[in-house]
């Protein structure tokens, strides 16, 4: 996952070209920064109002580089990419928690 002018872009393997559909039911994603098992990670969930939306998490050590705390409540879109291509953009937001899992609805 990488950040840059107000998106995060999140490349998904060839292997898990079938999570793509699972996040196409999406309405938006919310991006969570916590500790997982201790580490620094990141809580990806697609928002699609059921009680058991798609998530996946991923270290730190799988971005460029995590956002500070205070930009926490910032909304911006999520893009996900595949070796292919472009697969998908969704409205995103951004939180910061103590610890991962948090798989929390936003309001």
């Amino acid at each position: 996952m990488s950040w840059n002018a107000g998106a995060a872009r999140l490349l998904v393997p060839e292997s898990q070209k079938h999570s793509i559909q699972e996040m196409m039911s999406a309405e938006y994603v919310i991006i969570t920064r916590g500790k997982y098992q201790g580490r620094d990670a990141l809580e990806i969930l697609f928002e699609d109002n059921t009680d058991s939306p798609y998530s996946i998490t991923v270290s730190a050590e799988q971005t460029d580089r995590l956002l500070p705390d205070d930009e926490a409540g910032v909304s911006c879109v999520l893009s996900v990419w595949m070796k292919s291509g472009h697969a998908l953009t969704l409205p995103a937001k951004y939180r910061v928690k103590d610890t991962l899992p948090c798989l929390a609805p936003w309001s």
